[in-house]
């Protein structure tokens, strides 16, 4: 049972997080996410990613699809099988991105300003709190952090690397990996 004093330092960071990007009106921030949004179809793309770890002879990997995305997560085995993972991924990943090129171009969901960079923060905040609400310890960086390390923090590289692949697709089932599966729970006025 989390702590009173867990629970009070969640709500004030929670606190500075809506803080910080109510000084941004609304309306830019909105702007800021449609330029960002990549509208690629998650299942069609995670689709091409299992028939091609399949062509590529790999199996015992959990896919999960949702809303807001896709994730793979293989359990660990050998090291040998653990490089041809890695290999088989790399050449699977260089197949989605040719098959999808809109969903992989750099310029598309890299933030160019301030508003930009809050705007995606709000999300990536929605989602660190979906993954506590789940037990997870979650730090969230502030928004002047998040701005000054150019948007290298994402909520899920705070998650425990023991997880297995039950709790991979419970997580992600529950928690999509893709911040944009968030904007309905951004609070309004």
């Amino acid at each position: 049972m989390p702590s009173v004093r867990v629970l009070t330092a969640f709500a004030l960071i929670a606190a500075a997080c809506v803080q910080t990007t109510q000084t941004i009106p609304p309306e830019a921030l909105a702007a800021a996410r449609d330029r960002m949004r990549v509208t690629e179809d998650p299942q069609e793309m995670a689709a091409t990613l299992d028939a091609c770890l399949k062509s590529e002879g790999q199996a015992g990997y959990t896919l999960t699809v949702n809303q807001g995305g896709f994730g793979v997560r293989k359990a660990t085995g050998t090291e040998a099988e653990g490089k041809d993972w890695r290999r088989a991924v790399e050449r699977c990943q260089r197949r989605l991105v040719e098959d999808f090129p809109k969903f992989f171009d750099p310029e598309a969901r890299v933030p160019r300003s301030r508003v930009e960079f809050a705007a995606l923060y709000e999300l990536y905040g929605l989602q660190a709190d979906c993954l506590r609400s789940m037990g997870y310890s979650i730090e969230m960086i502030s928004l002047e952090s998040y701005i000054d390390r150019r948007g290298d923090w994402y909520p899920y590289d705070e998650l425990p690397p023991s997880i297995t692949p039950q709790e991979w697709g419970e997580i992600t089932s529950a928690c999509p990996q893709t911040p944009w599966a968030y904007e309905g729970s951004i609070p309004t006025g």
